[in-house]
């Protein structure tokens, strides 16, 4: 498959091109069906260009992403997997959004017997990780604080005993017990559900959420903790994963839930707790569950929600085996990227170009050689701020999802980063297939690795995950962190194009082996 060699070097000329026309530029006709390192090299430098924005879900600059790979799945000869409105095959599976926009009145107002303090957003200010479908009470009130938010109680711990939290806005800690500045000592019983990444996330854990969503609370200020607040910066960096919301979220706990969540920065803290038995700064004192006296919290709710909509791509080859067509294995990458943020492109060439051009290219050999089961070729929108492509994906299948026989999700393809080998995070059925893919191809192992089981925290941190809480066998594949990592300079320069071909050969060998065997 080729996608032409000529791109190279009329990249700058399509740049000014693709505004005028408003979409993207049209493949050429030749086709190379073998994998190739200038299609790869090719295909990267068109979808990192600067013309595409950093193709951020709901931009002009993921769809003009959207449909080049579009026009290449078709160039290559891969059937259309979706159906339109009115049942007619296409490219495209529709993904529905919600655009997240915090007005200058949003704040919050903190009165103590110190005195009055407001914050808003700003480098130093309050983060939203969460608008709540629902406005607080614009009215002062009292907060209360639940500690760490974890009810627990068949489980022996309980911050919700005795508090009557309806209606409330709530103070609760970041983190879990036995984190590095506790107080406290977590039950063995309770480790697994709040250690880990899911315990020290930007916000609140999952079932904090839940938990807090069933008592009705009304909004939820948290309390950083030491670790958050060394971090201050990569939160607010990362501001914009929660800007944008899928349209419907059928998970146990929405990204959007009844109530809104704000992070509180270091200066809030400080001005609440001053000259209170306890210092949630150091983690000293003794800590008093209930409500604040003395404290009246007075929040400025300003949220506008604009319906945005974005698509999954994807390509679709019937396996050539009767008995074995009616299995498919899904082949994906999340397309998206961060766009375009104070005059910076955030271009995306190893986050997730280079995952992308390895599944185009990969559907570009099955299209000429079929294997015996069907393969779907998927990229995704929306990765970068949830999952959401992948999420709508499942929820809307075009093909029953237990005729999955497993997920592969490549993020990040073009670097060897930390651990110098292409690293698989998943079911352990996926060992075997993998050393004889890369054998096909004579990739030798360290260069791969199966390193760890859907068990391991990294592996929740991308699309293939909502697969995988269905059941569905689930590999991610990566090459580790690295340096340019969410940057301005992610660029074509940095991706090695030794790697990015090596990579793209251990993806098509796996899923020759996948697809193919009994």
């Amino acid at each position: 498959m080729i996608l032409p060699r000529s791109l190279l070097k009329t990249i700058l000329l399509f740049s000014l091109l693709v505004f005028l026309a408003g979409c993207g530029t049209t493949p050429p006709d030749t086709l190379t069906p073998d994998i190739s390192s200038d299609d790869l090299q090719a295909m990267i430098a068109h979808l990192a260009s600067d013309a595409m924005e950093g193709r951020r879900a709901g931009t002009r600059g993921f769809d003009y992403a959207a449909e080049y790979a579009a026009q290449v799945f078709e160039q290559i000869g891969c059937e259309q997997p979706f159906l339109d409105e009115r049942g007619k095959p296409t490219w495209f599976q529709p993904v529905p959004l919600v655009h997240i926009e915090y007005g200058r009145k949003n704040g919050i107002s903190i009165r103590t017997v110190e005195g009055d303090s407001s914050f808003g957003r700003g480098v130093d200010g309050l983060v939203f990780i969460a608008p709540g479908q629902q406005a607080p009470p614009d009215a002062p009130i009292t907060p209360i604080f639940v500690g760490y938010g974890i009810h627990e109680p068949d489980l022996g711990w309980d911050d919700f005993e005795g508090l009557d939290l309806r209606g409330k806005v709530v103070v609760v800690l970041q983190g879990y017990p036995d984190d590095i500045d506790a107080t406290a000592t977590l039950p063995d019983t309770l480790v697994k559900h709040y250690e880990g990444w899911s315990g020290l996330g930007f916000g609140l854990s999952t079932r904090k959420r839940i938990a807090l969503a069933e008592q009705e609370v009304a909004g939820v200020l948290v309390l950083p903790s030491r670790r958050l607040l060394a971090r201050w910066g990569t939160l607010r960096y990362h501001e914009h994963w929660f800007d944008l919301l899928p349209e419907i979220d059928d998970r146990d706990q929405p990204a959007d839930p009844p109530y809104p969540i704000v992070v509180l920065p270091r200066e809030a803290v400080r001005h609440m707790f001053k000259n209170r038995d306890f210092n949630p700064l150091s983690r000293t004192g003794t800590p008093k569950r209930g409500p604040m006296n003395g404290i009246e919290i007075t929040w400025r709710y300003d949220v506008k929600r604009t319906a945005v909509l974005s698509h999954n791509i994807g390509g679709f080859v019937p396996g050539f085996d009767p008995e074995l067509a009616g299995q498919v294995v899904v082949s994906m990458a999340h397309l998206d990227h961060l766009g375009m943020r104070e005059g910076g492109i955030y271009n995306g060439a190893n986050d997730n170009a280079s995952g992308s051009v390895a599944v185009l290219e990969a559907a570009g050999a099955f299209a000429d050689q079929p294997g015996a089961r069907s393969s779907l070729f998927l990229l995704t929108t929306a990765e970068e701020v949830g999952f959401w492509g992948s999420l709508r994906f499942v929820q809307d299948a075009p093909l029953p999802l237990d005729s999955i026989r497993a997920v592969v999700n490549f993020d990040e393809a073009g670097i060897l980063a930390d651990f110098n080998r292409v690293e698989g995070i998943g079911d352990s059925i996926f060992a075997v297939p993998l050393k004889v893919g890369a054998r096909t191809h004579s990739l030798e192992e360290p260069w791969f690795k199966l390193a760890g089981s859907r068990g391991t925290s990294i592996f929740k941190r991308s699309d293939h995950y909502n697969f995988a809480r269905r059941g569905i066998p689930s590999l991610f594949l990566w090459t580790g962190h690295f340096p340019e990592y969410h940057s301005t300079v992610d660029d074509l320069d940095r991706i090695d194009p030794v790697v990015l071909y090596e990579s793209t050969l251990l993806l098509e060998g796996l899923l020759r082996e996948l697809t193919n065997q009994q």
